[in-house]
């Protein structure tokens, strides 16, 4: 968790990957530099690496990396309120995913798309794409992240005025959150059911 130190090593990397000439080399570097960035809230700077993963990654013909530099710019887009970039971004990393028919990391795209909706207040589609990526982490027996499936559809449900619904979400995302030693996400149901 130390995103300067790292920042520092990654930055370091990155003029070395381009003299190598290897473009996926190069697009994980640029991902990584971005990340930094992000967690040291600088958005502009993040934008402007994963943007560029993004290109060294269409430049490769990576599909799979493609959808994640598209998946981590929805994700600072998200962080920074541009939540239609958001939105773009992570529906074409859908895309990208169903089309590849990735069952590992279309639960991962869904479950950004359920938060970029509720971002914009459109807890609906929000709720689908909650209620999706559960059903996939259920049936690919990912017990512990289908707790965070349940708080981001409680969220939802909190949204639409579904009180009993959300209530319920809660009861069960609540001892899985436990038992799997998830901090935060336990910590947002707890403050969900108090909410409720």
């Amino acid at each position: 968790q130390d995103y300067a130190e790292g920042l520092r090593y990654a930055g370091k990397a990155l003029p070395l990957t381009y003299r190598l000439g290897d473009l996926s080399l190069q697009s994980d570097c640029e991902r990584l530099v971005g990340l930094f960035h992000f967690r040291l809230s600088d958005y502009q700077k993040a934008i402007g690496h994963v943007s560029k993963s993004l290109e060294l990654s269409k430049n490769n013909g990576d599909e799979s990396s493609i959808g994640s530099s598209l998946n981590t710019l929805a994700g600072i887009c998200l962080a920074a309120k541009q939540l239609e970039e958001s939105e773009n971004y992570i529906l074409e990393a859908i895309r990208y995913c169903e089309e590849a028919n990735d069952s590992n990391l279309l639960p991962i795209r869904y479950g950004m798309a359920s938060e970029v909706y509720h971002a914009k207040g459109e807890d609906v589609r929000s709720l689908d794409y909650a209620r999706r990526v559960y059903h996939i982490d259920l049936l690919l027996g990912k017990t512990a992240r289908t707790g965070i499936r349940l708080s981001q559809m409680a969220a939802a449900q909190i949204a639409l005025k579904q009180d009993a619904e959300a209530e319920h979400s809660i009861t069960l995302a609540i001892p899985i959150l436990e038992k799997a030693g998830n901090e935060l996400p336990l910590s947002i149901c707890r403050n969900q059911m108090g909410e409720l």
